[in-house]
């Protein structure tokens, strides 16, 4: 009574997971690629819109081109969105407004994956990092980001 389809999804190359027999049995293999860097900004700019992301088009501009050159994984509307979903959690750790920047992707991309992206410092500063410690200390001399907060950790991480 029931018509059964089943769906499987991986980033890895279909040969490296079955032979060739296994493979023969799965009739219809679709490849998703990655996205442009047109239509990943387009995602970006949606992505910021729908969680409440404060960002100008010149910082659509510096996170896709940094994205897309220190960082180890394709452009992807996925990657976009979850980006962005990181940093509106930062943002709320921190008790700040979630602000997209080069900075605050390159933390959350670190958390996202475990990996410093290329060029990327942990251990300055995010702008919400900043904004949290002038509000508290007026002087953010040493910052690291406010203690528990994910700047902080992140670098307590890396160390």
């Amino acid at each position: 009574p029931f018509d059964v389809r089943l769906l499987f999804s991986t980033n890895l190359d279909p040969a490296d997971l079955a032979d060739a027999a296994f493979l023969r049995r799965i009739p219809y293999k679709v490849q998703m690629p990655a996205t442009g860097v047109e239509q990943f900004k387009q995602v970006l700019q949606q992505a910021c819109e729908d969680y409440g992301v404060t960002f100008t088009s010149g910082d659509l501009d510096a996170v896709t081109a940094f994205i897309s050159e220190s960082c180890d994984s394709p452009l992807s509307g996925a990657l976009a969105r979850d980006m962005v979903s990181i940093i509106v959690d930062n943002s709320h750790q921190e008790s700040a407004t979630p602000v997209l920047s080069v900075q605050a992707v390159g933390l959350a991309y670190l958390q996202f994956t475990g990996t410093e992206p290329r060029g990327f410092n942990a251990e300055e500063p995010s702008a919400t990092a900043s904004a949290a410690v002038a509000a508290t200390n007026g002087n953010g001399a040493g910052d690291q980001g406010t203690p528990g907060s994910p700047a902080a950790a992140a670098s307590e991480w890396q160390n």
